[in-house]
């Protein structure tokens, strides 16, 4: 079997980029392979690359990881919707407002993670986590979308989805008292046990 993770590089200012350092210290089982990719903060670009990895790997699974600074809990991601509305510039200085992913595309994609069994993961390791109705409108949003489309417009019914993460605790230094964080070894066990869990089921 074969799952592909991806994280994102830092963006908004943040000199590091929660996903990203879970995307490297995560593991998969024996007998699994696990391809990495690391995705710019840019609208198309991001989901250009993952689409070309997805066509090029042909995975069994994706997980795609994402930063939500001021979450608490590590956030099982439901659906993408098909809209792009920038409250920040992305990396390349790009800001729609708008925009839909696909033009003439469906209103939203589900999520093809097994969420309600990697919650139950989770909550039994004591790791918080949480299902979300929203993956907002920035670039983590339009990447599911992008990659759930190509997934369908291609016939493939694997396990995707997106998984947004909290600070962990170094992030928080300099922002306000009471920023919410998750300590760093706890979410790579969790992103560990997702990973597990899907291998598992095969």
């Amino acid at each position: 079997m074969k799952i592909l993770l991806t994280a994102f590089e830092p963006f908004g200012g943040d000199e590091k980029n929660v996903s990203l350092e879970v995307l490297n210290e995560a593991s998969a089982p024996e007998g699994c392979a696990l391809a990495k990719l690391v995705l710019p903060v840019a609208f198309q670009k991001a989901e250009d690359r993952i689409n070309e990895m997805i066509d090029r790997e042909n995975p069994d699974a994706v997980i795609c990881l994402g930063q939500a600074g001021g979450r608490s809990c590590i956030s099982l991601e439901k659906r993408a919707v098909n809209l792009r509305e920038a409250r920040i510039p992305d990396n390349d200085g790009s800001t729609p407002h708008g925009m839909p992913v696909v033009p003439q595309g469906p209103e939203e994609y589900p999520s093809a993670l097994p969420l309600e069994r990697l919650l139950a993961v989770l909550q039994a390791a004591g790791i918080p986590a949480e299902l979300s109705e929203s993956a907002g409108t920035f670039v983590c949003n339009s990447l599911m979308y992008g990659m759930l489309h190509h997934l369908s417009e291609t016939g493939r019914t694997i396990p995707a989805g997106f998984i947004h993460l909290p600070y962990f605790k170094e992030q928080t230094e300099g922002k306000p008292a009471g920023t919410p964080y998750i300590e760093m070894p706890v979410l790579v066990q969790g992103i560990t046990a997702c990973i597990f869990d899907i291998a598992k089921a095969g």
